[in-house]
């Protein structure tokens, strides 16, 4: 298995799909760490019949509702016809468990000819009841501690 042709532009990226600043760093960092692992990497991935359109509505509009009301699975990272879907966060918190299994189960629905290999949740950091929880769930815990520190104006949901 060779990792993604376009590993060092997923990495050079300045940006990533449905991902602000602050979690995209972590997404950076882990392709660092583990992209080469993979045969391809996507983000920001929908999942999931979305939100229920009501009768008479535009086709168009019909559409884009349904999209902007998928659920959205971080990075789904592929081993041949096996994926790792992955969660990423600022600050671990045990909705991750909820957010992962979900997405789980909704990955499967849509595509059953895909197996799920791996449950990870990735951050800068997290308490030891929220990891120790998560490994018992089998979901696998990487931390990237060494980030610059977040800017003092920077706002993401998971910071306390």
């Amino acid at each position: 298995m060779a990792p993604p042709t376009n590993l060092q532009q997923l990495i050079d990226s300045i940006a990533y799909p449905g991902q602000p600043g602050p979690e995209g760093d972590v997404i950076r960092e882990w392709l660092r760490a583990e992209g080469a692992l993979y045969d391809r990497i996507e983000f920001d991935v929908h999942v999931g019949a979305g939100g229920e359109v009501q009768p008479g509505i535009p086709e168009n509009i019909a559409r884009a509702w349904t999209r902007s009301t998928q659920k959205r699975i971080d990075v789904v990272a592929w081993q041949g016809n096996r994926v790792t879907l992955i969660e990423a966060k600022v600050k671990l918190n045990m909705g991750v468990m909820g957010q992962l299994f979900g997405y789980g189960f909704l990955w499967l629905a849509d595509h059953n000819n895909a197996p799920i290999s791996e449950y990870v949740a990735i951050a800068r950091r997290g308490d030891p009841d929220v990891i120790g929880a998560l490994n018992a769930a089998g979901v696998r815990v990487e931390l990237f501690k060494d980030l610059p520190p977040l800017p003092a104006n920077s706002v993401s949901p998971q910071e306390p």
